[in-house]
């Protein structure tokens, strides 16, 4: 089961009796939402590169520029897959392709995500 199967099955089949257990839901969707990859933001109209942020807190999640000793483009990631400020999952599959988006996959399946404490008891 997919992070989307499991949010989309508490979001449309589970009916919670009391308001407590509507917030357990609403803070377990909240978590497995997290650790679904969202593509970081980017300047779309920047003549030079630009920073990416963080599509769900807005934190700068990485920078690129160019080096002014070699004269030649730089990237630098902040974390490798989650948001520090925020533990959103980082989806780099367009920078990166598809090997980083399954090591990515399998640190999502053991559960190596950061400033999500709810997701930890999910799985």
């Amino acid at each position: 089961m997919t992070n989307e199967e499991a949010r989309n099955i508490l979001l449309t089949s589970v009916h919670p009796q009391t308001a407590e257990e509507a917030e357990a839901i609403g803070i377990a969707v909240k978590a497995i939402e997290k650790m679904i990859p969202k593509k970081p933001n980017e300047a779309v109209y920047s003549p030079m590169p630009s920073p990416f942020w963080c599509s769900a807190c807005g934190e700068m999640v990485a920078d690129q520029g160019w080096d002014t000793e070699t004269g030649k483009p730089y990237f630098e990631k902040y974390d490798e897959n989650f948001c520090s400020n925020c533990g959103q999952a980082i989806d780099w599959g367009k920078y990166y392709g598809k090997e980083q988006k399954e090591t990515q996959d399998q640190n999502l399946f053991h559960g190596r995500q950061s400033g999500c404490d709810s997701a930890e008891t999910l799985g």
